[in-house]
């Protein structure tokens, strides 16, 4: 329910709209407290850890990886214990807001403290004076309102805000009555909201589920159901079609390369400048695992030239050789301008008789997935090299049949895609009205005691 605009006043600050009569516009600093907190260096964290330390009083240590951006829940369990008789720490009390201020979480990440906590220096905390709701601040720190404050306070190479800025910003203060009222009933809506989130993630992970089990199944079972069945000697995959043979990646690969085919790092330096523009398109590791079309860098046509054994044309199969992306395949589209692959992957074609997408397929199953994963952390480092891609197993069968299997699960995954597309959509769309109830309910714009 809308409050009725004779209730409003003018407002005086670039930041709001008209507010009510009886809200006042003020400073952060005359509300709340905000400090920063500690970092801790390598011997800090070797003497705090929770293994060592036998003093049961004192408060866990809080850094920004510890707050979950998506739902400002916080891991209070961090392996870090700062006991009470160091002082020197800055402790946020229990029912204060931590807001990271710097880096590329700084004004996303922000939890409501559920305990006395320790903090790293790149969280800010906000501890609420005597008459001032802490709920609602905290509630006041994810509007639009602060939101558009924090943004055009950002400076720096890695952006940030300091506290300077940060206690003269604006936001609108209640009776403390009201700021109550807001806060109960944002608790409560967010909370419905979240609810319904959470239940449409669940089914997210459902359907990735069911895509990844679909695949498995069609790339070690094959789609006829009748079909006779033999052993297949490997334990992880047990029967499959009586025609199909188990085989060596490497007796069906023609090329496995990567980026260091025509020469040493050194060469390469010497020879490979990387370019916003270019006449060539450079795929990296990152490529694969975002939109091609919308993101990447260049090389010139003499760095193309010198790349040219693993020049890229559409079809051929990246794979992933080192880190935590190990393992990770991707079928390399056709994006109608030269390209070459860029560092930490494998380029492969196969032989004739044997179709790139098919092995694509199989290298997002669970069986050919679990060999790669095995091989690729024999180091301190997940690597994988040329011999640990071509000694795995892979699934084979006649080429019609392949085509057959690509064609089931072409329509299967556009299927379980059309899903998501409409529940991420709906996800998008509750988290957008998330965000509006809680800025009209902190500027005042709705009246909580009668909305509905």
């Amino acid at each position: 329910m809308m409050i009725d605009s004779q209730t409003h006043k003018e407002n005086r600050s670039v930041w709001f709209g008209d507010i009510p009569n009886n809200w006042k516009i003020s400073k952060l600093k005359y509300v709340v407290n905000i400090y920063t907190g500690n970092s801790l260096n390598d011997i800090e964290k070797s003497n705090f850890s929770t293994d060592d330390i036998l003093e049961k009083n004192g408060y866990n240590y809080i850094s920004s990886k510890d707050i979950d951006v998506n739902n400002n829940t916080c891991n209070y369990d961090t392996g870090l214990f700062i006991p009470a008789s160091e002082t020197r720490y800055k402790i946020a009390p229990r029912a204060s807001t931590l807001l990271c201020i710097e880096g590329g979480s700084a004004g996303k990440k922000l939890t409501y403290t559920i305990e006395d906590v320790c903090f790293v220096n790149k969280l800010a905390c906000f501890d609420s004076k005597f008459d001032i709701n802490s709920k609602y601040v905290y509630f006041y720190l994810q509007s639009f309102e602060f939101k558009n404050q924090f943004q055009g306070a950002l400076s720096g190479l890695i952006g940030g805000v300091s506290l300077t800025n940060l206690n003269d910003f604006e936001i609108l203060v209640p009776p403390l009555p009201e700021q109550t009222h807001i806060a109960d009933f944002l608790d409560r809506k967010t909370a419905q909201i979240d609810e319904i989130i959470a239940k449409k993630e669940k089914m997210l992970t459902l359907l990735d589920e069911k895509k990844k089990a679909g695949i498995n199944e069609a790339v070690t079972k094959g789609l006829n159901p009748n079909a006779k069945m033999k052993d297949s000697g490997i334990e992880w995959i047990g029967e499959i079609p009586e025609n199909w043979e188990v085989k060596k990646l490497k007796y069906i690969i023609e090329v496995l390369t990567d980026f260091t085919a025509n020469g040493s790092f050194g060469d390469l330096a010497k020879n490979v400048d990387y370019l916003d523009e270019g006449h060539s398109r450079l795929v990296r590791l990152t490529d694969l695992r975002v939109d091609f079309e919308n993101t990447g860098i260049y090389v010139s046509e003499e760095a193309h030239k010198y790349l040219s054994k693993s020049e890229l044309f559409g079809g051929e199969l990246l794979l992933a050789n080192v880190g935590a992306y190990a393992g990770l395949a991707c079928l390399m589209p056709s994006i109608g301008i030269p390209a070459t692959l860029g560092p930490n992957m494998f380029l492969i074609k196969f032989i004739e008789g044997i179709n790139s997408k098919y092995v694509y397929y199989n290298f997002l199953s669970k069986y050919l997935h679990e060999q790669l994963l095995a091989k690729s952390i024999s180091s301190a480092q997940p690597k994988l090299n040329k011999d640990d891609v071509r000694s795995c197993e892979i699934l084979t069968c006649e080429i019609n049949e392949q085509n057959e299997i690509i064609v089931f699960i072409d329509v299967q995954l556009q299927k379980i895609e059309n899903i998501v597309q409409k529940i991420s959509f709906q996800i998008e769309k509750l988290k957008e009205y998330r965000q509006s109830l809680i800025s009209e309910a902190v500027t005042g714009k709705i009246d909580v005691k009668n909305y509905n």
